[in-house]
C-alpha cells in the first residue's frame, strides 16, 4: 500500500532544487533492513531523457541549442552541472532509484508509493486524478537557479509544395483541431496545455479549471519554458544527446566527458549547416 503523504508537502511544494532535495530526503523511506521502500523523487530517463533534462538546464540558466538548428551547447558548465545534479539524486543523495527510469512505469510507481514525487508530462494529469489512491498536488518544476521548464507536444507542419486546395484544407483542419472546443476536450481528457490562449477565456474552460485547477499550473509555467531540442538532422543529434545522458544515469560515464563527447559528435554533424 502507498505510504501516506504528509499534508505539508501538498501545502508547500518545493520551489527550488534545494527545497526539492530536502523534501525528497524526508520522503525517502527505508525498512528495518535499510532497503528503500519509497524514494523521494522520480525523474524519467528512458527513451528521450533530454526532454525533462532540458527543463533542469533552463532552470540552471543554461540553453541547449542556438534556436537556429545549427549549434548546440550541451558541453556548457550549466548543462554539465545540471546533469551532475540529476545523477546525484540516485547516487550520492540516494533519493531516486538508480539506473534508467521508464516513462510508462513512472505514474504507476507514484500510485503504488514507490516514489513520493515525480516529474512527468501534463498529459498524465487525468491519469493521476483517476488512479492516485491518495491526495496529491501539482507544482512548477523546481529550478537550480531560476524557474525553468521544457516544452514539448506535437506539431502541425504545412508543406510549401501543397496545392491551393490541399493547403486550404490543411489550414482549415489545423484551425479546427486547435479551436477552443477541441482544445477543451483534449485538456479534459488528458491534462495537456491548450495551444491557444483564447481557450482559457471561455466559460467552459473556466468552469473546468474551477473544479480541476492543476492544468493551469503548466500553462503558467510556459513563461519560464525553453525550446525543445531541435537541430538539423535532429534524429541523429538528439539521439547522441539522449544516449549520453543515459550512459551517465547508468554509471557508464561521468557527466563532463559524456557531454563533451556528445557535443563533439553533434558538431561534426552540424558543421555543414553553418
Amino acid at each position: 500500500m502507498p505510504s501516506e503523504r504528509p499534508d505539508w508537502t501538498l501545502r508547500a511544494p518545493p520551489k527550488t532544487w534545494d527545497e526539492q532535495l530536502e523534501i525528497a530526503k524526508k520522503l525517502t523511506v527505508k525498512d528495518a533492513s535499510g532497503t528503500v521502500t519509497q524514494y523521494g523523487i522520480r525523474i524519467p530517463s528512458a527513451g528521450f531523457p533530454s526532454w525533462l533534462f532540458s527543463g533542469i538546464v533552463y532552470g540552471n540558466g543554461g540553453k541547449i541549442t542556438n534556436g537556429l538548428g545549427t549549434a548546440t551547447f550541451i558541453d556548457s558548465p550549466e548543462v554539465i552541472d545540471a546533469l551532475e545534479k540529476l545523477v546525484a539524486l540516485s547516487t550520492t543523495e540516494g533519493v531516486m532509484r538508480p539506473g534508467i527510469l521508464e516513462w510508462g512505469a513512472t505514474p504507476q510507481a507514484f500510485f503504488e508509493g514507490q516514489t513520493a514525487m515525480m516529474w512527468t508530462t501534463t498529459g498524465n494529469l487525468t491519469n493521476v486524478s483517476k488512479n492516485a489512491p491518495f491526495d496529491w498536488g501539482v507544482a512548477m518544476l523546481p529550478g537550480l537557479k531560476q524557474n525553468g521548464a521544457p516544452t514539448g507536444g506535437g506539431n502541425f507542419f504545412l508543406s510549401k509544395d501543397l496545392s491551393g486546395d490541399e493547403l486550404s484544407a490543411t489550414i482549415d483542419f489545423v484551425k479546427w483541431i486547435s479551436a477552443p472546443a477541441q482544445s477543451i476536450a483534449w485538456t479534459k481528457a488528458t491534462g495537456y496545455v491548450s495551444p491557444r490562449a483564447e481557450t482559457y477565456e471561455t466559460a467552459a474552460m473556466k468552469a473546468f479549471l474551477a473544479e480541476f485547477p492543476y492544468p493551469i499550473i503548466a500553462k503558467n509555467q510556459l513563461q519560464y519554458a525553453g525550446p525543445e531540442f531541435s537541430t538539423y538532422e535532429n534524429p541523429k543529434t538528439v539521439g547522441i544527446f539522449n544516449r549520453a545522458i543515459e550512459a551517465v544515469m547508468l554509471g557508464e560515464k561521468q557527466p563532463a566527458p559524456a557531454m563533451k563527447e556528445a557535443q563533439a559528435a553533434i558538431e561534426e554533424i552540424l558543421k555543414d549547416y553553418r
